[in-house]
């Protein structure tokens, strides 16, 4: 009988289709495909380094740093008893030049170029023995 075994595997075939026609909520696997693709997405790009507005890598905590010791100066400088207008103008002028310098080492030497420099330098120019 010919037709059984034509049956059998088009029953397998007719099952595939029927799920396929029937929609993807039936299909557990499907479910599950397009929960993962709506819910992760691929991150591109993760080895790039984080750049905020020019400043790429540790210069970005440099400022950071440098703009918090100013808001510390400012408030020691307020609590020991300086004027408003001198406190408020010593911290303006040093943030300015703190700002102007990280902006300067980060165009002039990069990513990891003030990292190399300070390392180059610790290394000793002879070894005396």
């Amino acid at each position: 009988d010919g037709s059984g075994g034509v049956e059998s595997t088009g029953g397998i075939a007719a099952e595939k289709r029927a799920t396929a026609t029937a929609g993807e909520e039936t299909n557990p696997k499907i479910k599950r495909q397009k929960i993962m693709n709506s819910v992760y997405q691929i991150n591109k790009g993760v080895d790039r380094p984080v750049v905020f507005r020019g400043l790429t890598a540790q210069y970005i905590w440099w400022l950071g740093g440098g703009l918090l010791c100013c808001l510390l100066l400012f408030a020691l400088l307020y609590l020991v008893g300086v004027s408003m207008l001198v406190c408020v103008l010593v911290v303006v002028v040093l943030a300015v030049a703190w700002i102007w310098q990280v902006y300067r080492l980060s165009k002039r030497y990069g990513q990891h170029g003030v990292m190399k420099k300070m390392a180059a330098a610790a290394i000793p120019k002879w070894v005396k023995v």
